[in-house]
């Protein structure tokens, strides 16, 4: 089944000043959201395509209102923490 999609703005990194691209994302419920698409080239997200993320409503500059993506997900971190767990991760770096 395909899930409704939306535009979220997500923040750019290594940028002067406070810049946001429009991102089309699928709304999955309680304020989440999954980016689809890719990052060009020359831009560094926040967040990556793939990624599940929390938005709230922001108003901009100009008086426009939209959704901005500002937190991850529960599933990425409840993955992130099953990657730490992963003896492969957590194995220490011995030093030679």
């Amino acid at each position: 089944m395909k899930m409704p999609t939306t535009v979220v703005y997500v923040a750019l990194l290594d940028e002067r000043v406070d810049c946001w691209r429009p991102v089309t994302a699928e709304a999955l419920g309680d304020s989440r959201y999954r980016f689809t698409g890719s990052v060009p080239e020359e831009e560094v997200w926040i967040f990556q395509p793939g990624e599940i993320v929390v938005c709230h409503d922001r108003t901009f500059q100009n008086g426009a209102k939209s959704l901005v993506a500002f937190k991850r997900g529960d599933a990425n971190r409840a993955l992130h923490r099953a990657r730490l767990r992963s003896p492969l991760i957590r194995s220490p770096v011995r030093p030679q």
